[in-house]
């Protein structure tokens, strides 16, 4: 009996670790428990004092979300951001930089048929506050062409663009952009080294009635219209517009440089709350912003 006493003292003796380990749990428990506690009650007081963004808030005349722009079209738009090219949309990127992002929406060799179908799903969804519409340089190729499209269905497809973009977006600033002029010979030889069947796709003629046809629309609709054809010569019979196009379509350095140059004219006189110069910057300066963290 003893001997089987004495065996089970051990294991009365054991529950004392026992009793110690529970102690030590329930004591971490509830200093945890205190813990998030006093850190959900006192986050928010400590947040308010601490946190850039509050402090950030105190320069109320600074906006805090710039305000987006969408520039819509065919390759012209595209290649916009080619800075080797001096491009037009990187121009007006610049020009605005810290006061509102310009989202580049040109697809090359698209036409208003292509433009009028997917306007809702590649400008609308952004909830843009100011819009450029830049198409007709292929629709205005000629017929047979993949490209072509009626001058009466150009206009009835620009009008639909304009329709959408004012139903979906209707305080939206919307600027239309005529094509540019065509220098037949560079074009020609392009084409044929290309190896087009139709070497002759394009021409001045023709150009000139989209060109007339966009402004038409821009007037029905009191809308801003910025000239392209005109602005790079092509009117003048010497030929003068050549200077302007990098393969007798496209624009060259001199020629975006142009478009961006009528471009920030027409918006500081036409719609002055785009003016650059007079648009509030996104976030205060460096030095206010540093200074509001002490």
């Amino acid at each position: 009996m003893r001997g089987q006493v004495y065996r089970s003292l051990p294991s009365h003796h054991n529950s004392r670790p026992i009793v110690s380990s529970l102690r030590t749990y329930i004591f971490s428990g509830l200093f945890g428990c205190i813990t998030l506690f006093l850190l959900y009650n006192l986050s928010p007081i400590l947040y308010s004092k601490f946190a850039p963004i509050n402090n950030m808030a105190t320069f109320e005349h600074f906006t805090s979300n710039r305000p987006m722009a969408v520039v819509f079209g065919d390759s012209i738009t595209q290649q916009g951001f080619i800075t080797e090219n001096s491009g037009w949309v990187g121009l007006l990127a610049d020009y605005w930089t810290r006061k509102v992002d310009v989202i580049n929406r040109g697809y090359s060799g698209y036409n208003t048929r292509l433009g009028l179908n997917m306007v809702r799903e590649v400008v609308c969804p952004l909830k843009p506050s100011f819009v450029t519409v830049f198409f007709g340089a292929n629709d205005a190729s000629v017929e047979g062409t993949l490209h072509h499209v009626p001058l009466n269905d150009f206009v009835s497809n620009m009008e639909g663009i304009i329709s959408i973009l004012k139903k979906d977006l209707p305080a939206a600033t919307i600027v239309l952009i005529t094509p540019p002029p065509v220098y037949e010979p560079t074009l020609t030889a392009m084409n044929i080294k290309k190896g087009k069947a139709i070497i002759n796709d394009r021409n001045q003629a023709n150009t000139k009635r989209y060109v007339d046809a966009v402004k038409a629309v821009g007037e029905r609709h009191s809308l801003s219209v910025i000239d392209v054809f005109a602005l790079l010569k092509g009117e003048d019979p010497s030929g003068a517009r050549e200077e302007f196009l990098s393969d007798g379509l496209h624009l060259n350095s001199k020629g975006n440089v142009a478009l961006y140059e009528a471009f920030v004219d027409e918006i500081t006189t036409a719609h002055p709350q785009w003016d650059a110069a007079k648009m509030e910057m996104d976030r205060p300066g460096w030095s206010d912003a540093l200074m509001a963290l002490k």
